[in-house]
């Protein structure tokens, strides 16, 4: 459909990576056995021009796919590479209680060695907050960081070792809010084995003490063990800036972007130290 090109002749992947490029930033175009011609040539025009190879994703269902090594195959042919020109990542989305193990994984996927990187996707954090009916800190298991490392740490001769992947301090499943919500006022903390969840109250209730939550709750976490320090990263700078300035707030976006930069570094910085990379 031409009315999806960008000026009626660029497909939108293809004008993003030549933006990218202009901007020294480079690109590695993604994609799934459910994308169509269109989007998939576009693929094969990027990862052409742009010498950083291409990405595929598959899902729990394409797992169960009695025809994925044809499928897979197929998407290959179509962007015209090979398993050594792709990273596949496997997305389990949720982490569950049917979440396969990597043995079962290695099983399923098309020549499991080949492909040039190979990384399981999950995310264990909840949807929202809603389960917590109070303000208060509470803590919620990272089970998709002990799940993998319980798994890549006791396995028996494995065939190949997925990378980490995770959704952060966000739930895999984007659920877009109201057109008007009350969100709380809440930090979200990546530690060890856990996530600390500072849950505010509702911003807009009436007589509470709205945005002025964020700074409050800060100073607590600043005086927490678990705080890395303002040094750490960008995120707990802005967390411990916050905290020692009330009068800038912030607002339920640059809490999240700080909580999110927290959580890449913590966890870069916990793999490196675990496997001495």
């Amino acid at each position: 459909d031409r009315r999806l090109l960008i000026g009626g002749r660029s497909h939108p992947l293809a004008y993003l990576a030549r933006h990218a490029a202009a901007n020294s930033v480079p690109i590695v175009p993604v994609t799934g056995l459910d994308r169509n011609p269109a989007y998939q040539a576009a693929v094969r025009e990027v990862a052409a021009d742009h010498g950083q190879g291409s990405c595929l994703r598959l899902f729990r269902g394409d797992l169960a796919s009695p025809s994925l090594r044809s499928e897979t195959e197929q998407l290959l042919g179509q962007i015209h590479a090979g398993p050594g020109q792709v990273d596949l990542i496997v997305d389990l989305e949720r982490h569950d209680a049917d979440y396969p193990g990597f043995d079962s994984l290695r099983s399923l996927v098309p020549d499991i060695l080949k492909w040039r990187s190979f990384a399981v996707a999950s995310g264990a954090f909840p949807p929202d907050l809603t389960q917590w009916k109070t303000p208060g800190t509470y803590t919620v298991r990272r089970m998709d960081w002990l799940s993998w490392v319980s798994e890549v740490e006791l396995a028996e001769n494995p065939v190949r070792r997925p990378a980490f992947s995770d959704y952060g301090i966000y739930h895999p499943t984007y659920k877009p809010p109201p057109g008007f919500p009350n969100f709380t006022a809440s930090i979200r903390y990546t530690s060890n084995d856990d996530w600390i969840v500072m849950r505010g109250e509702g911003v807009r209730n009436e007589g509470g003490a709205g945005f002025a939550q964020w700074p409050a709750n800060a100073q607590l976490l600043t005086g927490m063990r678990e705080f890395r320090g303002p040094n750490f990263s960008a995120g707990d700078s802005y967390i411990a800036v916050r905290a020692s300035d009330p009068s800038h707030t912030g607002s339920a976006s640059t809490w999240l972007q700080a909580g999110f930069n927290h959580h890449l570094t913590f966890v870069v910085r916990q793999i490196a130290s675990r496997f001495g990379t």
